[in-house]
């Protein structure tokens, strides 16, 4: 039930058209024993509001793409576009990728 409920979010797929893949449980040994460290299996349903950590590592995508705020879009296609990039992914550290960074050279959008 645990992997049903990870793989249900419409953005994750199996090939490249989907931003996120399938989290495969049973083929990730690290995955079955976080689960098994805090007594679930990936059959278990645990109950309402429980969390569930599944990985440890930081290996691990968000897709905050919908909520980035316009000034922080600009300077990263800027950055791509500079190493000569039509199409890029970026790592962004940022405290709330939602608002301008006080540290951002792009001109305010309002």
């Amino acid at each position: 039930m645990i992997g049903r409920q990870l793989n249900s979010d419409p953005r994750r797929g199996p090939h490249d058209d989907f931003p996120l893949g399938f989290i495969l449980i049973e083929e990730d040994p690290a995955v079955v024993l976080e689960l098994k460290r805090q007594g679930y299996t990936p059959e278990s349903v645990p109950g309402k509001g429980k969390k569930v950590l599944i990985q440890r590592n930081g290996n691990i995508a968000n897709d905050v793409t919908d909520f980035v705020h316009p000034d922080v879009d600009a300077v990263v296609s800027l950055a791509a576009r500079v190493v000569g990039l039509d199409i890029a992914g970026v790592d962004v550290v940022a405290e709330d990728i939602s608002r301008r960074s006080k540290n951002s050279a792009a001109p305010s959008s309002k």
